[in-house]
């Protein structure tokens, strides 16, 4: 990928016209109260909510949701403000979402490779189209509508996960004013309710693998139509990111605020444990090594703070015996205390 298009992180938005003729080419099924749409490369949000926008009103009074995950942050507050739900993520690192949870997957990829160097390619590595579709592919509903829009010469790396999760795949290139920037293609396919072992036997395999640039058709308004399916209207989908979000956490601490002083010096529970009988130094020494009563203490105003680990301490023994001398070796463990005193400003060991 050239350095533009790096500093866009891969982003290349899809245009209003291909989205306009995609949504033509959709229907939604008879059947089914709730439709969820996926895009785990949103960008701004533009593509899958005019998506939704458009089959809410095929649909009626039916409720159609879209998520969306963005990588960029700015990208992914303006996805918030127009999506049903978005999340801020590395799509393939840090988004949680469910299985089997969603009637469309609209997917437009980074076109890049996984891994890159100067030659802009390096041992192990994929592309991000192919990715990307192994990894979501699972998010559909049985039957499932699938939208990919890759570059035609990135056709052959997807034709495996294609032919062995889709069927009913067909394949329209840009419209001509669009097409000749990227070469992009629109795959429509339906996720198969059986996985295929010998993919390469199949027609979807034959029809991909020598499918020639020159012949194919046009994307035109209903040149194909895919009805979606519903998604599951009694369970909703985990749909989260496990990215730290500063934001989020600023938001909790001006609602809840934040006891700064019992995160550094938690209050003391030792003292409401007491034992049956008093213990020895023994024991005291194995709880203190064993880290149970580890952390601050505080009595007649010194504050202490220990920590307790074990020392293995080992010990060579030569013998002599019939056959010679012989080194005996052996191990034994010892408790440790660490000590840091606030007072002094000292930090002394306690064996």
């Amino acid at each position: 990928m050239r350095l533009y298009g790096r500093q866009k992180m891969g982003y290349y938005p899809t245009p209003d016209t291909v989205t306009e003729i995609i949504l033509s080419c959709l229907n939604v099924c008879d059947k089914g109260n709730i439709f969820r749409l996926l895009d785990p490369c949103c960008g701004e949000g533009r593509a899958l909510s005019r998506l939704a926008q458009g089959l809410s009103e095929i649909s009626g009074k039916r409720k159609v949701e879209s998520y969306g995950i963005e990588l960029d942050s700015v990208r992914y507050r303006q996805a918030r403000a127009c999506l049903t739900r978005a999340i801020h993520a590395d799509a393939l690192l840090e988004a949680k979402v469910s299985n089997k949870m969603f009637s469309l997957l609209f997917l437009n990829p980074p076109y890049d490779w996984t891994r890159t160097g100067d030659d802009e390619y390096v041992p192990e590595s994929e592309r991000y189209e192919k990715v990307f579709l192994k990894r979501y592919a699972r998010t559909l509903v049985p039957n499932g509508v699938l939208i990919l829009l890759i570059p035609y010469t990135r056709v052959p790396d997807c034709i495996p996960t294609l032919c062995i999760h889709f069927e009913n795949i067909k394949v329209f290139r840009f419209p001509k004013g669009e097409y000749k920037r990227f070469r992009q293609v629109v795959i429509f396919a339906t996720l198969a309710r059986q996985r295929r072992t010998y993919y390469r036997y199949s027609p979807d395999y034959r029809y991909l693998d020598n499918i020639e640039e020159g012949k194919i058709p046009e994307l035109r308004p209903n040149c194909v139509l895919y009805t979606i399916p519903p998604s599951n209207l009694f369970k909703g989908p985990v749909f989260e990111s496990l990215r730290f979000d500063p934001e989020k956490v600023r938001q909790e601490i001006e609602r809840h605020g934040i006891d700064v002083e019992g995160l550094i010096a938690p209050e003391d529970t030792t003292e409401s444990i007491r034992p049956l009988m008093p213990l020895r130094r023994g024991h005291l020494a194995l709880l203190l090594a064993s880290g149970f009563m580890d952390g601050f203490v505080r009595k007649n105003g010194k504050r202490l703070l220990i920590k307790g680990f074990i020392k293995r301490i080992r010990t060579e023994v030569e013998e002599e015996t019939e056959d010679g001398r012989n080194i005996i070796i052996t191990e034994r463990p010892v408790g440790m205390i660490r000590v840091l005193d606030f007072n002094q400003k000292k930090i002394f060991t306690v064996e």
